[in-house]
């Protein structure tokens, strides 16, 4: 009996230690506060985001410099569509992602697609939404690249 009631001391006592060396060891990370913002829709503080809107005849407009997606958005396609009485295509990025027009034309259709992308994959974005769009890639030419 006594032999059972050492063993089951020594298991606690060794469960102890474990957690008590586990609830002290430094960890490399740290959590930390996104920056997301609910009210205003911005990845960080100093984002700054550029609207592009494209109108099917090949008409480009850019709005720069806004504090928002939506505002980016809304100022290019608003301006797209009153100046081009056209249905405007339209998205926004941040200020440092690259961007491309393509102009599709396919028989007597004719379309824009646009693509942005931080990492180098606005061209293939673009292509995958044409694709999608009935396109084939030899149908399409950029139009635009910032």
């Amino acid at each position: 009996m006594l032999n059972k009631r050492l063993c089951s001391t020594r298991e606690i006592i060794t469960t102890f230690a474990a957690i008590l060396v586990m609830s002290t060891a430094s960890f490399a990370a740290e959590e930390v506060e996104p920056y997301y913002q609910r009210n205003n829709h911005t990845l960080a503080p100093d984002v700054h985001w550029v609207g592009v809107a494209a109108s099917p005849n090949g008409r480009i407009f850019k709005s720069e410099d806004n504090a928002t997606e939506a505002a980016a958005k809304t100022d290019a396609l608003n301006t797209c569509e009153h100046d081009t009485a056209r249905t405007c295509r339209v998205f926004a990025v941040p200020e440092d992602w690259d961007v491309v027009v393509l102009m599709c034309t396919s028989g007597k259709l004719t379309d824009v697609f646009l693509g942005g992308s931080y990492s180098g994959s606005q061209d293939y974005i673009a292509n995958n939404k044409a694709l999608a769009g009935g396109y084939d890639t030899d149908d399409c030419r950029a139009i635009y690249r910032f």
